[in-house]
């Protein structure tokens, strides 16, 4: 604001001036002023200069009184400043992935969850080809050898299905706890984080269970609408519905969508972790959107990488937007004073 007023001084003097210089080039109908002879174009010239030189010095003159401020108000202008800059989306994503870059511990823990999927993975090719038909007098038909094959691995996949869901769950409250203590300035290692990350998995499993069924509850309808067959206007009634709440749940999930986050550190429970997240998002919608479109345009271009570019892009976009969502959260945290 100092620089703006001392500009508009020096720029008001300086047309002043050149309309006081202009006054002496313009002849029409003379005046007597002061014993000078001038015209009328003149005088209004020269009024009008000097009106805006005698501003130009007024708004000089002021400036430093104007925008004087105390130490208190110089302090919460740096602050603000600094808030701005913990909620700019490109800053936050280049944080996101330069940590990735100087923390490897970040992938370790990202990629916890996928070695139960790996062992599930190993476990069902061993099995594949030495599976027989549960009950043997059942004809042996392709068939019949299918479905045991399916009733047989049931229990199993539940099994490797709750393994994953836990250690996914810890792997993202460990990398949560990782990327602010980052942010401080100091360092947790994987092996420290993760018994922390251990004791927020029942809170951010309730957690994620009401975010579901909050958000994808038409969904659920007419999933299961499809699974029991009903008639055709059941369905067609359904899909509207899941269709006209589509905009209402994206607008929900960027609302909620730092729900892990107030979880994690500030040890809240299911619900009081959701009512966190729509406060903090108050005002913020765009912010977290935007956020999210560009992890989403990230990992369809680097997906395009041939034969290696979907693993690529799982491998960097996930811990990058835990990390990414996490440096909003502590942002906003700031701006709303907790």
């Amino acid at each position: 604001m100092k620089k703006g007023l001392v500009a508009a001084g020096i720029a008001a003097i300086a047309a002043g001036v050149i309309l006081i210089i202009l006054a002496g080039t313009v002849f029409t109908e003379t005046v007597v002023l002061y014993g000078r002879v001038l015209t009328t174009a003149n005088s209004i010239l020269l009024y009008s200069g000097v009106g805006l030189v005698l501003v130009g010095i007024l708004l000089l003159i002021l400036s430093p009184v104007k925008l004087r401020r105390s130490p208190s108000e110089v302090r919460r202008e740096a602050a603000r400043a600094k808030a701005e800059e913990e909620t700019d989306v490109i800053k936050i994503l280049k944080k996101s992935f330069r940590s990735l870059i100087d923390q490897p511990g970040f992938f370790i823990l990202y990629l916890m969850p996928f070695t139960v999927a790996l062992v599930a993975f190993i476990h069902f090719c061993l099995s594949v080809g030495t599976w027989t038909p549960l009950t043997m007098s059942e004809p042996s038909s392709e068939a019949s050898t299918l479905i045991n094959f399916v009733k047989g691995w049931a229990p199993w996949i539940v099994v490797y299905g709750i393994v994953y869901v836990i250690t996914m769950l810890i792997s993202e409250a460990a990398i949560i706890l990782k990327a602010a203590v980052l942010k401080r300035g100091k360092n947790l290692g994987p092996e420290e984080a993760l018994p922390k990350g251990i004791g927020r998995v029942p809170s951010l499993f309730a957690a994620y269970f009401l975010f579901g069924a909050i958000v994808c509850w038409p969904l659920l309808l007419l999933l299961g609408a499809v699974w029991l067959g009903p008639s055709t206007v059941l369905l067609l009634v359904l899909t509207v519905v899941f269709l006209v709440w589509l905009l209402p749940m994206i607008y929900i999930s960027i609302r909620l969508a730092l729900l892990a986050q107030a979880c994690v550190l500030e040890n809240l429970g299911p619900v009081a972790c959701l009512r966190r997240s729509w406060h903090l998002t108050k005002g913020n919608f765009w912010l977290i959107f935007v956020m999210s479109l560009l992890l989403w345009i990230v990992s369809v271009v680097v997906g395009l990488i041939p034969v290696i570019g979907s693993l690529v892009a799982m491998v960097l976009v996930g811990p990058a937007g835990i990390i990414a969502y996490t440096l909003i959260y502590l942002g906003l945290r700031k701006t709303r004073k907790r």
